[in-house]
């Protein structure tokens, strides 16, 4: 609001409006002051961002995010030692607490992947590193980068589907995945398309361990009391009601409702609300459209069968005919529905760090924190990990020199 008064002043220059009028552009109401805004040409207005500061979480430089779900935001991140691409899982414990055995699911799979990482499977998600910030109460899960679930792509595709060889592809993985987890007596429990990520190369990783089982190495059985799944993907066994179950051929009815969607767009039962839902679960009929190849009818058969006693094992479909014969490849696939593979949100932070000493003055750009200071802040950072979460979370002992030339040229940064 200006001082001068309108006289002095080109009326076309002015918009003038009533402060408090039921309508802003209605000058008939005198009880409100009037308001007035000069005009300024488009051209005339320049906009300025300041620029971030590059935040480290130990030797991690973070990113923008990369998603955000209802307790947890992923970012991007960056292994400043071994410039590995990675995703950070960012967790606040008010929001975990606020979630039903929400810090019991955390602790549940950073235990897991710790223990599944040491010896990483190609189609597993790979923990690179945990860390705890105790003033804000936060867990950062480094992880391996992934550019999208097969969920987002399935979203992002007009038909909502999959052709048949990529369908092929990523099931196939999935496979692999799945049955080297039920190898080591590990049931997920919560297959789904949105629990399968792609990285770069297109390689499927199965993700998300929070409601996962681990069973007794020595016990023949594979017994699991009740799922946590989505609804869409849980088996008549949970639909019904039943109090003990095969946990593999839980996870098998799981990747079969995934496989159903991949390559028809749909889902074998679907419903208005969860009660309706279960109850066509339960009744166990469906039905597979016609246009699909009959050997992969007969997987699909085998994965949705009704009684887990007769249903395929994770082993079985990795022999199923479908499966092993090869797929020819057509033109239409569907693409990653971002750039995020080629174009990395850390450049802008890189190019911050290693400006020249003479653009350190810009405006906006703070002066670097000596390099002694990043060590200490770092080591804080693992000693609170190491206090903190304890033994379970076996963190690894990264103190290693950070004198590097990668450190020595950080300007302008600071701790998350």
């Amino acid at each position: 609001m200006t001082t001068t008064t309108p006289s002095e002043l080109n009326e076309e220059d002015l918009v003038h409006f009533n402060l408090g009028a039921s309508d802003p552009w209605d000058d008939e109401n005198d009880d409100y002051p009037e308001v007035i805004f000069h005009k300024v040409p488009s051209a005339d207005i320049v906009y300025e961002t300041t620029p971030q500061i590059p935040k480290f979480v130990g030797k991690y430089l973070l990113g923008d995010a990369l998603g955000e779900g209802s307790y947890a935001r992923v970012k991007e991140a960056l292994d400043t030692e071994t410039v590995r691409r990675a995703a950070v899982k960012i967790m606040k414990k008010k929001k975990l607490k606020k979630i039903p055995s929400g810090e019991e699911n955390m602790k549940r799979e950073i235990s897991l992947l710790q223990k599944l990482s040491k010896n990483p499977h190609p189609n597993i998600i790979e923990l690179y590193d945990v860390h705890y910030k105790v003033e804000k109460e936060k867990t950062y899960l480094f992880m391996t980068f992934c550019c999208c679930s097969l969920q987002d792509m399935l979203d992002d595709s007009e038909e909502k589907k999959f052709p048949l060889w990529q369908a092929h592809k990523y099931i196939y993985q999935t496979f692999q995945g799945l049955h080297y987890l039920h190898s080591r007596h590990i049931i997920h429990k919560d297959i789904k398309p949105a629990n399968l990520l792609l990285d770069p190369s297109h390689t499927v990783k199965i993700c998300d361990f929070g409601v996962a089982e681990e069973l007794d190495p020595f016990s023949q059985a594979d017994t699991i009391k009740g799922s946590q799944g989505a609804p869409m993907f849980i088996a008549p066994e949970i639909a019904v009601g039943k109090d003990v179950f095969s946990g593999q051929k839980l996870d098998v009815w799981s990747a079969g409702v995934s496989l159903y969607n991949f390559v028809t767009g749909n889902y074998p039962f679907n419903a208005d609300n969860v009660f309706k839902l279960y109850r066509k679960i339960g009744e166990g009929k469906y039905i597979i459209p016609d246009y699909l190849p009959e050997s992969l009818k007969n997987l699909l058969e085998g994965m949705l069968q009704y009684e887990f006693e007769n249903r395929l094992s994770s082993h079985d479909c990795l022999n199923h005919p479908w499966i092993t014969r090869k797929q020819n490849r057509s033109y239409d696939e569907v693409q990653i529905p971002n750039n995020i593979a080629e174009e990395s949100t850390l450049i802008q932070y890189l190019d911050q760090l290693h400006l020249e000493e003479g653009d350190i003055s810009l405006p906006g750009h703070p002066t670097a924190p000596p390099t002694s200071s990043l060590q200490t802040s770092s080591d804080d950072i693992l000693s609170s990990d190491q206090r903190l979460v304890g033994d379970m979370l076996e963190v690894s002992d990264s103190r290693s020199s950070r004198s590097g030339s990668f450190v020595n040229s950080m300007k302008g940064c600071k701790q998350q």
